[in-house]
């Protein structure tokens, strides 16, 4: 990790109220052959972990919960797609009487700044690293 990146991690460490990223835009990846792109949004991007350990990522506008969209960071993976933009692929589960067998949904995430997108990308991964694993003690990372 490059003293920057360091840095940057100490910083997002020692002030967890950096939890909240405005002017995000996100738009659904469609699997379908349309060249048609889903609209795109500007939103905020925020982390919350609940009172029984589950750690999210929700997009949408605080104005407007019913909008919201959550993401289990547990089932969710970022990939850098350039220097401002990142893939999210969330793992969706079976439906329960389903014979479908379980698919991945993909959110394309633009950032306004380079710093932004790095920072967001690094707090996803802090917050994915945070969360308790099977056999070993509860750990809570709250912002």
């Amino acid at each position: 990790m490059d003293a920057h990146a360091k840095s940057m991690e100490s910083d997002l460490l020692q002030n967890d109220r950096k939890c909240e990223f405005h002017g995000v835009s996100v738009s659904h990846v469609s699997s379908s052959s349309s060249r048609e792109a889903s609209p795109v949004a500007a939103v905020s991007a925020w982390f919350v972990a609940d009172r029984f350990g589950g750690h999210f990522l929700r997009f949408g506008l605080p104005s407007f919960p019913s909008s919201t969209v959550h993401i289990d960071i547990g089932t969710s993976k970022l990939f850098k797609l350039g220097p401002k933009d990142l893939l999210c692929v969330i793992e969706v589960s079976e439906i329960e009487g389903s014979t479908d067998k379980p698919c991945s949904r993909a959110l394309r995430i633009e950032f306004e700044t380079e710093d932004t997108c790095k920072a967001f990308h690094l707090k996803f991964e802090l917050w994915k690293q945070k969360i308790p694993r099977t056999g070993t003690g509860t750990q809570f990372f709250y912002c």
